[in-house]
Protein backbone atom coordinates (compact mmCIF):
# COMPACT_ATOMS: atom_id res chain seq x y z
CA UNK A 1 0.00 0.00 0.00
CA UNK A 2 2.82 2.37 0.95
CA UNK A 3 4.58 1.70 -3.08
CA UNK A 4 1.24 2.74 -4.12
CA UNK A 5 0.91 5.75 -2.48
CA UNK A 6 4.81 6.87 -3.30
CA UNK A 7 4.04 5.99 -6.97
CA UNK A 8 0.74 7.83 -7.37
CA UNK A 9 2.77 10.88 -5.36
CA UNK A 10 5.48 10.55 -7.49
CA UNK A 11 7.84 10.85 -4.32
CA UNK A 12 11.86 10.65 -5.39
CA UNK A 13 13.21 7.16 -3.53
CA UNK A 14 15.33 8.87 -0.60
CA UNK A 15 18.24 6.26 -0.90
CA UNK A 16 18.29 5.97 -4.93
CA UNK A 17 20.53 9.49 -5.83
CA UNK A 18 18.99 11.61 -8.41
CA UNK A 19 20.84 9.73 -11.05
CA UNK A 20 19.35 6.40 -10.08
CA UNK A 21 22.38 4.55 -8.37
CA UNK A 22 21.98 3.49 -4.30
CA UNK A 23 23.20 5.63 -2.07
CA UNK A 24 25.17 3.20 -0.42
CA UNK A 25 28.29 5.04 0.99
CA UNK A 26 28.53 8.14 3.59
CA UNK A 27 29.98 10.21 0.94
CA UNK A 28 26.90 9.86 -1.57
CA UNK A 29 24.39 10.33 1.41
CA UNK A 30 26.30 13.78 1.86
CA UNK A 31 25.75 14.38 -1.71
CA UNK A 32 22.23 12.89 -1.53
CA UNK A 33 21.20 15.02 1.38
CA UNK A 34 22.28 17.94 -0.33
CA UNK A 35 19.37 16.85 -3.16
CA UNK A 36 17.27 16.45 -1.19
CA UNK A 37 17.51 19.53 0.50
CA UNK A 38 17.93 21.50 -2.69
CA UNK A 39 14.54 19.67 -3.31
CA UNK A 40 12.53 20.75 -0.40
CA UNK A 41 13.68 23.80 -0.59
CA UNK A 42 12.96 24.23 -4.58
CA UNK A 43 9.32 22.41 -4.10
CA UNK A 44 7.82 23.23 -0.40
CA UNK A 45 9.94 26.08 1.71
CA UNK A 46 12.02 28.16 -0.52
CA UNK A 47 15.80 29.11 -0.23
CA UNK A 48 16.41 30.66 3.09
CA UNK A 49 18.89 33.77 2.73
CA UNK A 50 22.73 33.59 4.31
CA UNK A 51 22.17 34.76 8.35
CA UNK A 52 22.45 38.72 9.06
CA UNK A 53 26.04 39.37 10.16
CA UNK A 54 25.25 40.85 13.00
CA UNK A 55 21.65 39.98 15.45
CA UNK A 56 21.10 42.63 18.36
CA UNK A 57 18.62 42.23 20.95
CA UNK A 58 17.27 44.90 23.63
CA UNK A 59 15.15 44.13 26.86
CA UNK A 60 12.12 46.30 26.46
CA UNK A 61 10.92 45.00 30.52
CA UNK A 62 11.79 42.94 33.09
CA UNK A 63 9.72 40.99 35.90
CA UNK A 64 9.48 38.32 38.63
CA UNK A 65 6.95 35.37 36.87
CA UNK A 66 5.40 32.33 38.36
CA UNK A 67 5.75 32.77 41.94
CA UNK A 68 9.07 34.49 41.84
CA UNK A 69 10.75 31.48 40.37
CA UNK A 70 11.64 32.61 36.92
CA UNK A 71 12.71 36.05 35.37
CA UNK A 72 10.37 37.07 32.44
CA UNK A 73 11.45 39.80 29.89
CA UNK A 74 10.06 41.21 26.74
CA UNK A 75 12.46 41.20 24.11
CA UNK A 76 13.32 42.56 20.86
CA UNK A 77 15.75 40.86 18.18
CA UNK A 78 16.76 42.92 15.46
CA UNK A 79 18.83 42.66 12.27
CA UNK A 80 19.89 43.94 8.85
CA UNK A 81 18.36 42.50 5.24
CA UNK A 82 18.23 43.87 2.00
CA UNK A 83 15.16 46.13 2.66
CA UNK A 84 16.41 47.44 6.09
CA UNK A 85 16.34 46.67 9.87
CA UNK A 86 13.70 44.23 10.80
CA UNK A 87 12.76 43.53 14.54
CA UNK A 88 9.97 41.01 15.80
CA UNK A 89 9.70 40.45 19.94
CA UNK A 90 10.00 37.79 21.81
CA UNK A 91 9.26 36.53 25.30
CA UNK A 92 12.11 35.37 27.66
CA UNK A 93 11.67 32.77 30.36
CA UNK A 94 14.46 32.28 32.62
CA UNK A 95 14.08 30.12 35.95
CA UNK A 96 15.79 32.12 38.60
CA UNK A 97 19.36 29.84 38.27
CA UNK A 98 23.26 30.64 38.19
CA UNK A 99 23.98 27.54 35.89
CA UNK A 100 23.50 27.29 32.33
CA UNK A 101 19.61 26.02 31.36
CA UNK A 102 18.53 25.04 28.08
CA UNK A 103 16.26 26.68 26.34
CA UNK A 104 12.92 25.47 24.50
CA UNK A 105 12.29 28.53 21.83
CA UNK A 106 8.42 28.15 20.71
CA UNK A 107 6.67 29.44 18.16
CA UNK A 108 3.41 30.60 19.69
CA UNK A 109 -0.05 30.65 16.80
CA UNK A 110 -1.72 33.93 19.55
CA UNK A 111 -0.16 36.81 20.05
CA UNK A 112 0.15 36.90 24.12
CA UNK A 113 3.22 35.12 24.97
CA UNK A 114 3.23 32.42 26.67
CA UNK A 115 -0.31 31.61 26.13
CA UNK A 116 -2.67 29.02 27.70
CA UNK A 117 -1.25 26.40 25.77
CA UNK A 118 2.10 26.64 26.93
CA UNK A 119 3.09 24.79 30.14
CA UNK A 120 5.24 27.16 31.44
CA UNK A 121 5.75 27.23 34.71
CA UNK A 122 6.15 23.31 34.30
CA UNK A 123 8.52 23.71 32.22
CA UNK A 124 10.60 26.18 34.17
CA UNK A 125 9.89 23.69 37.32
CA UNK A 126 11.73 22.00 35.26
CA UNK A 127 14.54 24.16 35.45
CA UNK A 128 14.54 25.00 31.75
CA UNK A 129 14.42 28.12 30.08
CA UNK A 130 11.48 29.52 27.60
CA UNK A 131 11.73 31.83 24.40
CA UNK A 132 8.48 31.95 22.89
CA UNK A 133 7.44 34.57 19.93
CA UNK A 134 4.02 34.70 17.91
CA UNK A 135 4.49 33.53 13.98
CA UNK A 136 2.52 37.45 13.45
CA UNK A 137 5.55 39.34 14.81
CA UNK A 138 7.54 37.77 12.17
CA UNK A 139 5.32 37.59 8.98
CA UNK A 140 1.46 36.33 8.63
CA UNK A 141 0.12 33.49 6.64
CA UNK A 142 -1.01 33.69 3.85
CA UNK A 143 -0.18 35.61 0.56
CA UNK A 144 0.40 38.90 1.86
CA UNK A 145 3.95 40.01 1.69
CA UNK A 146 4.31 42.03 5.48
CA UNK A 147 6.72 41.83 8.15
CA UNK A 148 9.93 39.31 7.47
CA UNK A 149 8.38 38.65 3.63
CA UNK A 150 8.29 42.31 2.63
CA UNK A 151 12.07 42.93 3.87
CA UNK A 152 13.49 40.33 0.86
CA UNK A 153 13.47 40.36 -2.47
CA UNK A 154 10.58 37.81 -4.08
CA UNK A 155 12.46 36.65 -6.93
CA UNK A 156 11.22 33.42 -8.91
CA UNK A 157 9.05 30.11 -8.36
CA UNK A 158 11.52 28.79 -5.33
CA UNK A 159 11.39 32.24 -3.38
CA UNK A 160 11.32 31.86 0.28
CA UNK A 161 8.46 30.89 2.15
CA UNK A 162 6.77 31.34 5.02
CA UNK A 163 7.20 28.59 7.14
CA UNK A 164 11.20 29.38 6.49
CA UNK A 165 10.97 32.58 7.88
CA UNK A 166 9.60 31.27 10.55
CA UNK A 167 12.21 28.87 11.22
CA UNK A 168 14.66 31.24 10.31
CA UNK A 169 12.98 33.72 13.52
CA UNK A 170 13.46 31.18 15.78
CA UNK A 171 16.99 30.81 14.83
CA UNK A 172 17.55 34.55 15.49
CA UNK A 173 16.00 34.04 18.95
CA UNK A 174 18.09 30.86 19.58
Amino acid sequence: MFDQLLKERALPALMTDHQGRPVDTFDRWRARRREIIDLLSREEYGFTPTSPDRVDSEILSSENAYAGKALQQRVSVSFDTPSGRFSFPFTLILPKNDQPLPVFVTIAFRRETPDRYLPAEEIVDRGYAIATFCYLDVTADGPEMDGLAAMYPRDGEACWGKIGMWAFAASRVL
